[in-house]
């Protein structure tokens, strides 16, 4: 009965809907796989990549400033409107600004350095981080910002992560493979442990 269902739910159309599923590890706008555009074609297009990353920046920042407005109360005798307005604006400047340092200062220190390394991504975070701690006004903070974001660069750079950073769980649908299975039971009936795989 299983095999007849099996065989049932594998001639709907819904297989082939799953043999188009597309992996999210290559259509994904916003995420971790941006980060794959200082892989491309390093020290190179800083312009075109500080442009790529304060737009996303700017959406982000304006984003957060869009929360922040809604969640904590303007002072007593101030326009709710304009504070909302002013919040989201100084939301999308920072993060826009800091993105764009970011997309700018990685490929030039990699141009600099000449390698696509975890130093070369920690200077531009060091970069982009200095641009949060501008707003407070304090170098201190700013430092601590700039040193924050070269450590999360870096870090990000040595785990590789955002090159994959997704699950595919529909691969081997697509490629036509089964997935690897083990059996649980050999052939005198015994159950197989862990140990023996």
């Amino acid at each position: 009965m299983p095999a007849l269902a099996l065989r049932i739910f594998m001639s709907t159309d819904m297989s082939s809907e799953l043999m188009e599923c597309p992996d999210i590890n290559e259509y994904e706008k916003i995420g971790p796989i941006i980060f794959r555009q200082f892989d491309d074609k390093p020290g190179e297009n800083f312009l075109d990549k500080g442009l790529y990353f304060g737009k996303r920046g700017a959406y982000l920042g304006g984003l957060t400033g869009g929360f922040s407005a809604a969640i904590f109360e303007p002072a007593a005798h101030v326009n709710g409107f304009l504070y909302g307005c002013r919040t989201v604006a100084a939301g999308a400047l920072i993060g826009g600004t800091a993105l764009t340092v970011l997309g700018v200062g990685i490929p030039v220190a990699q141009a600099i350095r000449g390698k696509n390394d975890p130093i070369a991504w920690g200077m531009g975070g060091f970069a982009a981080g200095t641009i949060f701690g501008v707003r407070s006004g304090k170098l201190g903070f700013a430092l601590k910002m700039g040193g924050l974001l070269a450590v999360l660069m870096s870090t990000i750079k040595v785990t590789g992560a955002y090159v994959t950073p997704y699950t595919d769980s529909f691969k081997h649908v697509r490629e036509g493979k089964p997935p690897q299975l083990h059996k649980l039971f050999d052939e005198e009936g015994n159950l197989i442990t862990y140990r023996q795989f």
